[in-house]
């Protein structure tokens, strides 16, 4: 139980370290959520003293006895988030982030990655046309006599 009461401990500066607005921190035992704080956006209805919800993150850590991380839409706590769980002794850490930024990021690098694959194409392009006129430039230039 040592480790949930130094989470329980830690868990209010978190979002500082982490340098993360939308942010929600939990732990819970086996049985109910021992906390749950939020920050930011996240529009969560849990609350600590909460029993646990079966097939809920903490449920799974717990029957797989292991680690956890996915991507959570939108639907599910208001943000688009990452949750990343572990199990621990006597329970469940976690944690679910904001990844919003990144995912805009992400689109804006695959958007990006799209037209510069565009000004390629018509970089080709107009390489290969003015390769064409200047052959055909010279095969004028042949038929003409100059």
């Amino acid at each position: 139980m040592e480790i949930l009461e130094a989470f329980v401990t830690v868990a209010k500066v978190l979002p500082q370290l982490l340098e993360k607005d939308d942010i929600a921190i939990w732990a819970t035992n086996r049985e109910k959520f021992l906390i749950f704080d939020r920050y930011g956006r996240f529009k969560i209805p849990i609350e600590a003293g909460d029993a646990l919800t079966p097939g809920g993150t903490p449920d799974v850590v717990l029957k797989r006895g292991a680690k956890i991380s996915r991507n959570v839409p939108p639907e599910v706590y208001g943000i688009v988030c990452k949750t990343v769980a572990v199990p621990v002794e006597g329970g469940v850490l976690g944690l679910s982030y904001s990844i919003e930024t990144e995912e805009e990021l992400q689109g804006a690098m695959g958007r990006l990655l799209q037209d510069a694959e565009a000004i390629s194409g018509s970089s080709s392009t107009i390489a290969a046309k003015a390769s064409e006129m200047t052959d055909f430039m010279a095969s004028v230039k042949g038929v003409l006599g100059t």
